[in-house]
């Protein structure tokens, strides 16, 4: 043989060497990704995250599952209020119990107020005042700045923790928000790159691609300084304009579509009903955002509109609604999309009284806004079409019309452009319990029939939201609409008022200075010390809501009950505090309610219990002596003295068990 000559290998070995060498990429990877694994690399981006306190294991919406949604430079910034819920559940589901969880962005999380002014809790605390001996849970899985790709995924996942319902109030995120085709947090432009984007966050080499990329990106190419301030709004959406029906626009209606039909198709399989809703927007009192002429209108219609709308606006400002009419319609003749030309032709029929009329501009206003942050009708049209087994429309804008004066929406129920005054929420609330009264779900028709005759007075004036809560959410609001898109230029928010102090907690707590908690204990405290009981009571039901493992709410809330005269409801929330925690001073209160109320076995009872669970000198002292006189008050003197003379075993100095036993000892002679 040669000496240069090469040695062919067979085929078989050959054939193995190439799959080898082709497999090695991805044995590396899956190497890769074990290792990643095993040492728990980045966030845990679970749906629900476990809490076991007192051997039970509950669980509550993941706070760090918005990274499956939007970039680490997103969410970390300043611009992301997360406003999450903390209502817990347990696995598995308790018999009897209906389940519903509530999905969508910002609206559903409740904002400005949080989830205690959401539509879930007033819907919550409805449902369970009508069907008082029902379980009835409302969890709210609403994050801010999301739109139908997260519900979609989240609904996905939510079939793990056994749903009887899902309420689905989603739709103004459509085109900025997270994964939406005109965000900044953006898959691409293509609805099949944000589904895959959704299932690869749950891959470790993934994430770690990710934050490689982002490293890099902040080395090379650090964020200006616009990328990372300013509000959600304006990091998701500035200068992202859709012009009514382009291809954009489309295509975002399209997904949208897409979207609810899979969640439909999970739920379906799962046999979940499933509520979509129509979206609510300020139609009479909320321009467009953005304007602008139509890319086929030629300089000439430009040049008249301009015109038109300039004499319009003037006459409108002279109160000459007639000759305003007249102008803005020829102007709309120039450029029919023009979204301001309606709103202000909306305003001029407005002010004549065609109620009608008025309404159809002020939409046509909202549909032609190429700063697409609310929901236009093409999107609602979308939802009130939907059709299947189990699912179900609530047709929101329907029910706001209701209760707005002659049918327009406005600042008597929205805050600015699109999120719900408290009583906004409130109306949500009633229109989806309708829905579900509609349909038979919960309970039979009948039972609805019967059972459905709380009044909206008694309902809204028992509310569970504090004054805190609403200085919080006006706060917000002033923040919000302090910057773009409300302004071009940003103005500052003047500081609360010194006269006004639950204002300056309202303030910290939205600057994070201080915890909500931290200042609604607060706000609590300066009520009780101004005599306010109603409202420093409000605050602790709303701790009691949002803290539900905490005792000390509780607590405060009966001790406030009782100094006051009302021990039968402080004796209730004493008892339903030892669901949370059994400690010597529930007991104690209880044992004193008791013995002064002469329920004497109950106060024997309770502080037999209190004495058990004394940790110092001074408690076990104060439930033995409580048990000295509820003894001595039976009659039972023999084993009053003998508690007594065992708390002098302990604490030889007790001045109450020795005055005691001088009292009663001369009388047993």
């Amino acid at each position: 043989m040669p000496p240069h000559s090469k040695k062919i290998l067979p085929q078989k070995t050959r054939l193995v060497f190439i799959a080898v060498t082709v497999m090695l990429p991805f044995l590396a990877l899956l190497l890769l990704e074990g290792v990643l694994q095993a040492a728990s690399y980045g966030p845990d981006l679970s749906l629900c995250t476990k809490t076991t306190v007192r051997g039970v294991d509950y669980y509550a919406l993941n706070s760090a599952v918005k990274a499956r949604y939007f970039s680490s430079r997103f969410f970390g910034g300043s611009a992301f209020s997360e406003n999450q819920s903390p209502e817990f559940f347990v696995l598995p589901k308790p018999a009897g119990t209906y389940r519903i969880f509530c999905l969508g962005g910002s609206t559903t999380a409740g904002y400005p107020f949080g989830v205690l002014g959401s539509f879930s809790r007033f819907l919550g605390e409805r449902l369970q005042k009508i069907f008082p001996r029902k379980s009835i849970e409302v969890i709210n899985f609403g994050i801010t700045a999301t739109n139908s790709f997260t519900v979609l995924d989240m609904t996905r996942d939510i079939m793990a923790y056994q749903p009887d319902l899902i309420i689905v109030n989603d739709g103004h995120n459509e085109f900025y928000g997270a994964l939406g085709i005109a965000s900044r947090e953006s898959a691409g432009q293509a609805r099949w790159l944000g589904l895959a984007y959704m299932r690869l966050t749950h891959v470790k080499t993934f994430l770690l691609l990710n934050d490689a990329i982002d490293l890099v990106k902040n080395v090379f190419a650090p964020a200006a300084p616009e990328d990372i301030a300013g509000t959600a709004m304006e990091r998701l959406a500035k200068g992202k304009l859709i012009p009514y029906g382009d291809g954009l626009y489309a295509s975002a209606l399209e997904w949208y579509k897409q979207n609810m039909q899979d969640a439909i198709r999970i739920c379906q399989d799962h046999k979940v009903p499933i509520v979509f809703s129509s979206q609510v927007s300020n139609l009479k009192d909320r321009p467009p955002f953005v304007a602008e002429f139509s890319t086929d209108v030629a300089p000439q219609k430009r040049t008249l509109f301009e015109h038109e709308f300039a004499a319009g606006t003037y006459a409108l400002g002279t109160n000459d609604a007639l000759h305003a009419i007249d102008h803005f319609r020829e102007a709309l003749r120039a450029d029919s999309l023009r979204a301001d030309a309606h709103y202000y032709l909306g305003r001029c029929l407005d002010a004549k009284g065609d109620d009608e009329a008025a309404r159809a501009e002020y939409i046509a206003a909202r549909d032609h806004d190429m700063l697409r942050f609310r929901q236009s009708s093409d999107f609602n049209d979308a939802v009130r079409s939907l059709r299947g087994t189990n699912v179900f429309v609530c047709d929101c804008e329907q029910y706001l019309e209701k209760e707005s004066p002659r049918g327009l929406i406005g600042n008597n129920l929205i805050l600015e452009h699109l999120h719900p005054t408290l009583f906004g929420y409130f109306t949500l609330a009633k229109a989806y319990a309708r829905t579900l009264r509609d349909h038979d779900l919960i309970a039979p028709h009948e039972e609805w029939l019967t059972a459905d005759s709380i009044s909206d007075a008694t309902l809204w004036n028992d509310r569970t939201i504090s004054v805190l809560d609403e200085r919080i959410g006006a706060r917000r609001v002033a923040m919000l609409t302090s910057n773009w898109p409300f302004r071009q230029q940003a103005v500052a928010v003047p500081p609360p008022s010194a006269d006004h102090p639950v204002d300056k907690i309202a303030s910290d707590v939205v600057s994070r200075s201080i915890t909500w908690e931290k200042g609604s204990v607060l706000t609590a405290e300066y009520f009780q010390a101004h005599d306010s009981m109603p409202q420093a009571a409000a605050c602790y039901r709303s701790l009691i809501v949002f803290t539900p493992f905490n005792v000390s709410p509780y607590l405060r809330l009966a001790q406030m009950l009782i100094d006051h005269g009302n021990r039968k409801e402080g004796a209730a929330v004493l008892q339903r505090s030892i669901a949370i925690e059994s400690s010597h001073t529930t007991f104690q209160l209880l044992g004193r309610l008791a013995y002064e109320n002469r329920q004497y076995d109950e106060a024997l009872r309770w502080l037999a219990m209190s004495k058990e669970r004394s940790a110092s000198i001074q408690e076990r002292t104060d439930a033995s002596m409580g048990l000295v006189l509820s003894y001595h008050a039976q009659g039972r003197v023999d084993e009053a003295i003998a508690e007594a003379q065992y708390i002098l075993t302990f604490n030889p100095r007790s001045e109450a068990a020795i005055g005691f036993l001088n009292y009663v000892r001369p009388q047993k002679k």
